[in-house]
């Protein structure tokens, strides 16, 4: 190796810790559904169990931490009981839903950053 201008022949580099980029979504429910359930999944991994179309956010927040994507402390979910909700990762994903609502006037879920 060919020194550089101060006679270093070399370098080591190190990794600094990884940095969690937070993500923020908005959920909506639309269509008043009558029933059902629906759950929340971060970077397409495993779902949160299945949540009432009414529940409240700290339900829903519970839920969330509950995930390995997520982990204990890592959400923070405002809005009141049957949403919007606005959720805040603070490590980051892509949040997405799925649902298996009936009655009501078509029923969805919508997730959308925020």
């Amino acid at each position: 190796l060919y020194p550089d201008s101060q006679g270093v022949t070399s370098y080591t580099y190190t990794e600094l810790a990884d940095k969690w980029v937070a993500s923020n979504w908005l959920v909506s429910i639309t269509g008043a559904p009558t029933g059902g359930t629906f759950a929340l999944a971060v970077n397409a991994g495993t779902p949160t169990t299945g949540l009432a179309q009414n529940v409240a956010n700290t339900a829903v927040k519970t839920a969330l931490d509950a995930l390995t994507e997520v982990g204990a402390g890592n959400s923070t979910v405002t809005g009141s009981a049957g949403g919007p909700y606005t959720v805040a990762l603070a490590r980051g994903g892509t949040l997405s839903a799925t649902a298996a609502f009936t009655g009501g006037t078509s029923p969805a879920i919508t997730v959308t950053p925020a």
